[in-house]
């Protein structure tokens, strides 16, 4: 890891960060209801779209609307 990418971290919650490099991948927020997927997957866009990064959220029961 770079010095750049080591600065370029997604800090979701405290104790949960993820390097920059995780919005070229594809991920899924699996869990049982009432476990925080809808916050968690608001939360990283909300990081992403501060960083300059797009993403694409797929919902199919209107949370996002």
């Amino acid at each position: 890891m770079t010095v750049s990418e080591a600065l370029a971290v997604l800090e979701i919650a405290e104790g949960l960060r993820l390097p920059m490099s995780v919005v070229t991948e594809k991920i899924a927020v699996l869990a049982q209801s009432g476990a925080g997927k809808s916050y968690l997957a608001m939360r990283l866009a909300e990081l992403m779209i501060g960083a300059g990064a797009q993403f694409v959220a797929l919902d199919p029961v209107g949370v996002w609307f």
